[in-house]
């Protein structure tokens, strides 16, 4: 995914419960609709977790491929960027599980 631009300062994004969909745009110019489940403090940085917008509503799915995107704060803007590294993405995911439990229940 593209690195993208909000319109919204850190605290507020960070509180949102419901923005909508989020819009990104892939390395091919399409574009794709996420929601934000949550923002994870890791280290001195902010990642945006989210999945595939209407993914968390439909129960047939088992599996949810998340995205994780650093966010960085430019004066009012926020632009969300590509994390390319492997073991910072298993290091915020963790630390996203850890936040979330609810979201993982054990079978």
């Amino acid at each position: 995914m593209s690195d993208m631009e909000l319109n919204n300062n850190m605290d507020e994004l960070e509180d949102a419960e419901d923005l909508g969909p989020i819009t990104l745009v892939d390395e091919n110019n399409e574009e794709h609709q996420f929601e934000l489940i949550d923002t994870v403090k890791y280290e001195e940085d902010t990642y945006a977790v989210m999945a595939p917008y209407g993914d968390i509503d439909d129960e047939s799915e088992d599996e949810i491929n998340l995205v994780i995107l650093r966010m960085v704060e430019e004066g009012d803007e926020i632009s969300l960027e590509t994390v390319a590294d492997e073991d910072l993405l298993d290091a915020v995911y963790a630390a996203f599980q850890e936040a979330n439990p609810d979201l993982f229940e054990e079978e």
